[in-house]
């Protein structure tokens, strides 16, 4: 068994610069249509079984469009919810805390916390998450 995951479009969460893990708000922009769809072309020849989803607009709406491409069975599932990110829902920081809470430099930060080696998912980020 092989397991690919695909991370969603751009939404208009990425464009307001805002962190957005919870309801079903913030949809894919055209752009992060196209981009669902670029993906679902790059996996055509492969053999798609089943194809999950976190419940969060922006992941159902990139999953439906590789299901639909695919031909392959969609389950969302609430196991898949991106992490809470604590104080910072619905926070749009400055320019310069954007930067900061990038993946790239959020990587040395999140990636040495035991209870992210752990899997324990479920806990409260200090810091948040960020995205471009």
């Amino acid at each position: 068994m092989r397991l690919y995951f695909v991370r969603h479009g751009e939404s208009t969460a990425n464009l307001l610069r805002e962190f957005s893990n919870s309801g079903f708000k913030h949809p894919l922009t055209e752009k992060g249509v196209e981009q669902a769809r670029a993906v679902a072309r790059a996996l055509s020849g492969l053999q798609v079984e089943q194809i999950y989803s976190s419940p969060v607009m922006r992941a159902v709406q990139t999953a439906q469009i590789l299901a639909e491409s695919l031909q392959a069975p969609l389950e969302v599932t609430e196991a898949l919810r991106e992490w809470n990110v604590g104080i910072y829902v619905c926070y749009r920081p400055s320019s310069e805390t954007w930067t900061l809470l990038s993946p790239v430099n959020m990587a040395s930060r999140i990636l040495p916390m035991p209870w992210l080696r752990l899997g324990l998912t479920g806990c409260v980020a200090a810091l948040g998450a960020g995205y471009r």
